[in-house]
């Protein structure tokens, strides 16, 4: 009697564990979660010194689908966004020549910081700190 038992507890288990669907990562899910929605730009360091420009009216808009708008004062522009393998990052137009690569700095509901480097060769690389917030 007891191996009957013990043969259908294991039946009833493998039953169970293998029609369990594998979810996303709970961690990435949030940070997609966080990220996905509006963001206004609250301020931007060039090199670690505030820039002087107005951004009141600039903002970006992470939508849960992968894609994003940036509204500035030139217009706005739009593409894809998604989270690296790791979570750390925002890659913005994944395999374009655009493509954008942002370091995820601070992540709280109310607040982004974004770090990228922009490429110069001019000037030199100079790194990009956007403070973002909801």
């Amino acid at each position: 009697m007891k191996a009957f038992f013990f043969l259908y507890f294991v039946a009833i288990f493998s039953l169970l564990m293998g029609s369990c669907k594998k979810e996303a990562d709970p961690i990435q899910a949030s940070k997609r979660d966080l990220i996905s929605r509006p963001w206004k730009v609250e301020q931007i360091l060039v090199d670690q010194i505030p820039s002087d420009t107005d951004y009141t009216h600039y903002e970006f808009n992470f939508r849960k689908d992968g894609s994003y708008t940036l509204a500035t004062a030139a217009g706005i522009g739009q593409g894809t966004w998604e989270l690296s393998s790791n979570g750390q990052q925002v890659i913005l137009d994944k395999g374009k020549l655009n493509e954008d690569v942002g370091t995820i700095l601070l992540l709280q509901p109310e607040k982004l910081h974004l770090e990228f480097t922009q490429i110069d060769p001019k000037t030199g690389n100079k790194q990009l700190l956007f403070k973002l917030k909801a």
